[in-house]
């Protein structure tokens, strides 16, 4: 019922920490130079624990940052993520009729939902997807996808059909990342001196390192939420529908304001015409 009035119920949401981290490279491992930058992959990066339980946090997008004349390289503030990455490939078959795209994985962040298209199988070049929300300034050449819930409490990907969104062309290649993560348990935690840098960077020359990292600064873990419960979608949905994304009236807003901070316990919305 939900999904008829294009209501996408939240996800579970990872948690997350806000660090400052850098490595101090010498001229001996370069002896040709340092490299002018160097990019920190897609994927784990640093685990942790709480002492009951480890946590594995990653980046969803590749990080970049120039090396200093003197071999530091500092990534300054960026977002880790708790969670699981996974990836997930599909390939367009026209004949399916009822092909779907589903990511078989429960708890899933849909926020952190990577989606690369092959158009063509026989040439080399993929282009990024973006999650659409709704249909205004979409057109037939707009790279969007749509996410959908389903009973499974899996998520579908929808693409265009050539008037809302690009169409896919027949043998195209979907590749997708995506979190799977523990939601609200890893809130909380004291990162920055419990942190275990496990990622893989890659030097602008193309060369793999392997290097520890000296973490500066990070946030305690926060924004860790459940998957929105049938109670919740129930009380939201038709609301969320009669709200139309406009923000006007008080309700408008109180459902805008979940949509972005899923894990807000209560709100109270007032406007001029309360206040003397």
């Amino acid at each position: 019922n939900a999904r008829a009035v294009g209501y996408v119920p939240t996800s579970t949401k990872s948690a997350q920490s806000n660090i400052t981290f850098s490595f101090q490279f010498t001229e001996s491992e370069f002896p040709s130079g340092y490299p002018s930058f160097i990019e920190l992959q897609p994927g784990m990066v640093f685990a942790t624990g709480d002492g009951n339980n480890n946590y594995i946090f990653n980046v969803i997008e590749p990080q970049t940052a120039p090396i200093a004349s003197g071999g530091l390289c500092t990534f300054p503030n960026i977002t880790i993520y708790e969670g699981t990455y996974l990836n997930a490939q599909f390939t367009v078959d026209k004949s399916n009729f009822n092909q779907k795209f589903i990511l078989e994985n429960k708890n899933i962040d849909t926020s952190s939902i990577r989606v690369e298209i092959q158009p063509n199988p026989n040439e080399e070049y993929n282009v990024f997807f973006d999650q659409a929300n709704s249909l205004i300034s979409v057109n037939e050449n707009s790279n969007v996808y749509w996410v959908e819930e389903t009973n499974e409490q899996f998520y579908e990907l929808i693409f265009g059909d050539g008037y809302f969104g690009k169409e896919l062309n027949d043998g195209a290649k979907i590749y997708v990342t995506y979190l799977t993560t523990r939601g609200a348990v890893a809130n909380g935690i004291v990162a920055v001196n419990n942190l275990q840098y496990t990622g893989r960077i890659i030097t602008s020359t193309g060369q793999s390192i392997n290097k520890t990292a000296s973490v500066s600064a990070a946030s305690n873990t926060f924004g860790g939420a459940s998957i929105e419960s049938v109670q919740s979608v129930k009380f939201r949905a038709p609301r969320s529908y009669g709200a139309q994304n406009r923000a006007v009236v008080t309700s408008d807003y109180e459902t805008l304001i979940r949509q972005i901070y899923p894990s807000v316990a209560d709100i109270y919305v007032y406007g001029g015409e309360e206040l003397d």
